[in-house]
């Protein structure tokens, strides 16, 4: 990815962004260098750091902006929502769209939060991937109360298996070598993890 010297800062700032995830997709997250994303923004390290001090400050305004997608983004999903159910699906959606048309997006966070030292970037994914989690147990709590899931299901390991099902489509797509292999397998996967948990006589 190229851009012309001539940005404001601001933008300056949502293309370095754009161009980390757009490199995560292509490699190891923790291998990308300010040189890497330098050049391929066409520019010096030297300009680049006018904007971030350093590297981690960058993946910092990463992770804020996966946060603003994928946290911001679910909250008004299961705000439109007309029922529970209505809102796990859309948020899955909402999920699957992201990571579709930003691999680079769950290779980054997850590599972060693999990382051994807890970095203010690992506390960033952490904090959001906590957050993510606390607003799918709201709502199977609020699912169950209302008779759309089980009485017995287990919130918090419903949101675990929410999360796992969605990176599971992730690795399967990098073992197929394709992220089309995430839309095509999307559906038929929630559709299994939702008559797991479902009452049976809202079984979609």
């Amino acid at each position: 990815m190229t851009t012309p010297t001539k940005l404001n800062a601001k933008k300056r700032k949502e293309v370095t962004v754009e161009t980390v995830i757009e490199l995560s997709s292509k490699q190891n997250p923790s291998d990308i260098t300010t040189s890497a994303i330098a050049n391929e923004m066409g520019l010096t390290q030297g300009a680049l750091f006018r904007h971030f001090p350093t590297k981690e400050s960058i993946f910092e305004a990463v992770i804020a902006w996966i946060s603003k997608k994928l946290l911001n983004g679910a909250k008004k999903k299961s705000m439109e929502a007309k029922d529970p159910l209505d809102a796990i699906k859309n948020i899955f959606n909402l999920h699957v769209d992201i990571v579709v048309k930003h691999p680079g997006v769950p290779r980054l966070l997850f590599g972060e939060l693999q990382q051994e030292k807890d970095s203010l970037t690992k506390k960033a994914a952490k904090v959001l991937m906590s957050e993510y989690s606390k607003l799918l147990i709201k709502i199977f709590k609020q699912g169950k109360k209302r008779g759309f899931f089980k009485s017995n299901l287990d919130e918090e390991l419903a949101a675990f298996l929410f999360i796992g099902l969605i990176q599971g489509l992730v690795v399967s797509s990098l073992l197929n070598g394709s992220v089309k292999e995430i839309e095509k397998r999307a559906l038929p996967a929630l559709e299994i993890f939702l008559e797991g948990i479902s009452c049976e006589k809202i079984i979609p």
